[in-house]
């Protein structure tokens, strides 16, 4: 299994698995129309709230050999908490609780399976300027360490 795929799903389940989100209401999608999927699961969530675990940008460690047989990369994984814009003049400090109890289980905790274990580290965020949602990015950085399988029969 990709390493990239294990990180962004460990993320869904501890999050699931700790009752902050529900299975519906996480996003881990690569080959979709992602808005498509996130209007529909704003719309069926109860908190109209959901979270999109994104595609992660890498790089590689500047003082690796090209020739090497493994490649140690820093990731950077973005979670967007997206929610449906409230009627409501006054504010609602739900999206922000959410968001920070999100963040806090995140920060720290060790995600994979044995014997690689992913700490994620807090990087930023940014809310986001939309006409249909109201965005909030949070970016994590990570280190992903990836061999060159070896060949059958070779030792």
């Amino acid at each position: 299994m990709s390493g990239l795929y294990q990180i962004r799903t460990a993320i869904r389940d501890l999050l699931i698995q700790d009752g902050l989100w529900d299975s519906s209401e996480v996003i881990v999608k690569r080959r979709s129309n992602i808005w498509n999927d996130v209007a529909v699961a704003t719309n069926n969530s109860a908190s109209g709230q959901c979270l999109v675990v994104g595609v992660a940008k890498g790089s590689a460690d500047k003082g690796q050999k090209s020739h090497s047989q493994q490649l140690l990369m820093e990731i950077t994984i973005p979670l967007t908490l997206v929610e449906l814009p409230s009627v409501s003049p006054d504010e609602d400090p739900s999206e922000d609780e959410r968001w920070e109890a999100t963040v806090m289980r995140l920060l720290g905790s060790p995600l994979g399976r044995s014997p690689i274990h992913y700490e994620l580290v807090f990087d930023g965020f940014a809310d986001v300027e939309d006409e249909d949602y109201v965005i909030r990015q949070t970016t994590f950085k990570t280190t992903l360490l990836l061999k060159t399988p070896i060949a059958a029969g070779s030792v």
